[in-house]
Protein backbone atom coordinates (compact mmCIF):
# COMPACT_ATOMS: atom_id res chain seq x y z
CA UNK A 1 0.00 0.00 0.00
CA UNK A 2 1.29 3.45 -0.80
CA UNK A 3 1.14 6.37 1.64
CA UNK A 4 -2.01 7.84 0.07
CA UNK A 5 -3.91 4.60 0.58
CA UNK A 6 -2.87 4.52 4.21
CA UNK A 7 -3.92 8.13 4.63
CA UNK A 8 -7.40 7.45 3.31
CA UNK A 9 -7.91 4.17 5.13
CA UNK A 10 -6.71 5.29 8.55
CA UNK A 11 -9.34 7.73 9.78
CA UNK A 12 -8.18 9.10 12.15
CA UNK A 13 -4.57 7.93 11.84
CA UNK A 14 -3.18 5.98 14.74
CA UNK A 15 -0.19 7.36 16.66
CA UNK A 16 1.81 4.39 15.39
CA UNK A 17 1.45 5.45 11.75
CA UNK A 18 4.48 6.73 9.90
CA UNK A 19 5.95 10.24 9.83
CA UNK A 20 4.89 10.82 6.22
CA UNK A 21 1.23 10.26 7.07
CA UNK A 22 1.40 12.53 10.11
CA UNK A 23 3.23 15.18 8.07
CA UNK A 24 0.59 15.03 5.31
CA UNK A 25 -2.18 15.43 7.87
CA UNK A 26 -0.50 18.42 9.48
CA UNK A 27 -0.27 20.23 6.12
CA UNK A 28 -3.91 19.75 5.16
CA UNK A 29 -6.35 22.59 5.48
CA UNK A 30 -8.77 22.18 8.37
CA UNK A 31 -11.85 20.13 7.46
CA UNK A 32 -15.16 21.82 6.87
CA UNK A 33 -17.01 22.12 10.14
CA UNK A 34 -20.72 22.03 10.84
CA UNK A 35 -22.06 24.37 13.52
CA UNK A 36 -25.07 23.84 15.77
CA UNK A 37 -27.34 26.04 13.64
CA UNK A 38 -26.57 23.92 10.57
CA UNK A 39 -27.35 20.72 12.49
CA UNK A 40 -30.71 22.15 13.54
CA UNK A 41 -31.44 23.19 9.93
CA UNK A 42 -30.51 19.74 8.57
CA UNK A 43 -32.70 18.08 11.19
CA UNK A 44 -35.60 20.39 10.34
CA UNK A 45 -35.24 19.80 6.58
CA UNK A 46 -34.98 16.04 7.10
CA UNK A 47 -37.88 16.21 9.57
CA UNK A 48 -35.86 14.43 12.21
CA UNK A 49 -36.64 15.26 15.80
CA UNK A 50 -33.46 15.76 17.85
CA UNK A 51 -32.97 16.91 21.42
CA UNK A 52 -31.00 20.07 22.07
CA UNK A 53 -28.46 17.96 24.00
CA UNK A 54 -27.75 15.91 20.86
CA UNK A 55 -26.89 18.93 18.68
CA UNK A 56 -23.20 19.36 19.67
CA UNK A 57 -22.47 15.65 19.28
CA UNK A 58 -24.17 15.54 15.87
CA UNK A 59 -22.23 18.63 14.78
CA UNK A 60 -18.99 16.82 15.61
CA UNK A 61 -20.05 13.67 13.79
CA UNK A 62 -21.12 15.57 10.65
CA UNK A 63 -17.87 17.54 10.69
CA UNK A 64 -15.91 14.28 10.88
CA UNK A 65 -17.87 12.84 7.96
CA UNK A 66 -17.15 15.94 5.87
CA UNK A 67 -13.48 15.63 6.82
CA UNK A 68 -13.42 12.07 5.52
CA UNK A 69 -15.05 13.19 2.28
CA UNK A 70 -12.41 15.90 1.90
CA UNK A 71 -9.71 13.24 2.34
CA UNK A 72 -11.05 11.48 -0.75
CA UNK A 73 -10.02 14.53 -2.76
CA UNK A 74 -6.39 13.80 -1.85
CA UNK A 75 -6.39 10.44 -3.60
CA UNK A 76 -4.51 10.47 -6.90
CA UNK A 77 -6.97 9.31 -9.55
CA UNK A 78 -4.99 10.21 -12.65
CA UNK A 79 -5.32 7.51 -15.27
CA UNK A 80 -8.41 5.98 -13.66
CA UNK A 81 -11.56 6.10 -15.75
CA UNK A 82 -14.78 7.23 -14.03
CA UNK A 83 -17.06 4.34 -13.10
CA UNK A 84 -20.78 4.06 -12.55
CA UNK A 85 -20.47 0.68 -10.82
CA UNK A 86 -17.73 -1.47 -9.33
CA UNK A 87 -18.33 -4.20 -11.89
CA UNK A 88 -18.69 -3.69 -15.65
CA UNK A 89 -22.40 -3.55 -16.40
CA UNK A 90 -23.79 -3.56 -19.90
CA UNK A 91 -27.41 -2.84 -20.61
CA UNK A 92 -29.24 -5.30 -22.80
CA UNK A 93 -30.47 -3.38 -25.81
CA UNK A 94 -33.64 -4.33 -27.63
CA UNK A 95 -34.46 -3.40 -31.17
CA UNK A 96 -36.27 -0.08 -31.45
CA UNK A 97 -39.28 -1.33 -33.38
CA UNK A 98 -42.79 0.08 -33.28
CA UNK A 99 -45.40 -2.54 -32.43
CA UNK A 100 -49.01 -2.46 -31.35
CA UNK A 101 -48.15 -4.53 -28.30
CA UNK A 102 -50.22 -7.46 -29.49
CA UNK A 103 -52.55 -7.32 -26.49
CA UNK A 104 -55.32 -4.98 -27.68
CA UNK A 105 -58.08 -7.46 -26.86
CA UNK A 106 -56.81 -7.96 -23.29
CA UNK A 107 -56.50 -4.21 -22.71
CA UNK A 108 -59.95 -3.47 -24.07
CA UNK A 109 -61.43 -6.26 -21.94
CA UNK A 110 -60.95 -3.95 -18.94
CA UNK A 111 -62.72 -1.02 -20.61
CA UNK A 112 -66.32 -0.27 -19.62
CA UNK A 113 -67.07 0.43 -23.28
CA UNK A 114 -65.00 -0.18 -26.42
CA UNK A 115 -65.79 0.75 -30.00
CA UNK A 116 -63.80 -0.20 -33.11
CA UNK A 117 -60.75 -1.19 -31.06
CA UNK A 118 -60.69 2.02 -28.97
CA UNK A 119 -61.83 3.05 -25.50
CA UNK A 120 -65.25 4.66 -25.78
CA UNK A 121 -65.86 7.50 -23.38
CA UNK A 122 -68.85 9.80 -22.99
CA UNK A 123 -68.65 13.17 -24.74
CA UNK A 124 -67.96 15.99 -22.29
CA UNK A 125 -68.95 19.46 -23.49
CA UNK A 126 -69.66 22.39 -21.22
Amino acid sequence: MDEKSILVLSVPPSPASGFATQHALSQRKPPMSVDDATVRKIARLARIGIDEAQVPALAGELSAILGWIEQLGEVDTTGIAPMTAVIPNHLAWRTDAVTDGGIQARVLANAPDATSGFFAVPKVIE
